[in-house]
């Protein structure tokens, strides 16, 4: 996507904005990961062995994978259905620095505590990595998106697989905000007017 939007505003000589679905996804593509040339139906149609899934995805059936793993602050359709959660705290919860649509880095601050046992998303990354023999050292501060990652340009390829719907994402991240945060008050004031 954002090849593709950089190779548009070289070739045409115009402004072209790519804007992902999730805040930080520029950052997390920067940083190195990647889908590693997988497309959306090669993970989720039994091309993989394990799938870890990370934040609110669009699907409410577990994907055709031996072994799930979903990391995300809402207890979704797919989390339910996981072999194991891990629990991340919301953005209201964790602090740190985000790239946004644009490339560039904005601080987040947390607003209040994390709920339970949930991590925020890199204190997971940095856990997990050590469990695995391979530690992450925590920095003080992560090197922004374009020093890790500079951008190259590179010919417009049409991606095949990415099947996603927009509806469908849109209803998957409305549901899980909706039915399992704190604005659980306002579908349980819906159902009351019926």
């Amino acid at each position: 996507l954002f090849s593709a939007s950089r190779n548009l505003s070289l070739l045409l000589d115009i402004k072209v904005v790519a804007v992902p679905a999730e805040a930080n996804a520029r950052g997390v593509i920067a940083m190195g990961l990647t889908t590693d040339g997988k497309t959306y139906s090669d993970m989720t149609s039994g091309e993989v062995d394990v799938l870890y899934a990370i934040g609110e995805l669009p699907l409410t059936e577990r994907p055709d994978t031996g072994f799930l793993v979903v990391q995300t602050s809402y207890m979704t359709e797919l989390a339910k259905q996981a072999d194991v959660i891990l629990p991340a705290s919301t953005y209201l919860e964790s602090e740190g620095t985000i790239t946004n649509y644009l490339g560039k880095d904005k601080e987040v601050k947390k607003i209040i505590g994390p709920a339970g046992d949930s991590k925020q998303h890199k204190d997971i990354f940095i856990e997990l990595s050590k469990v695995l023999g391979s530690a992450i050292k925590q920095t003080a501060k992560i090197k922004s998106a374009h020093e890790v990652s500079k951008p190259a340009f590179v010919p417009f390829e049409k991606k095949k697989g990415l099947d996603a719907n927009p509806a469908d994402i849109k209803e998957a991240v409305n549901a899980s905000v909706i039915n399992h945060s704190k604005l659980l008050w306002l579908r349980e004031a819906q159902k009351a007017t019926v």
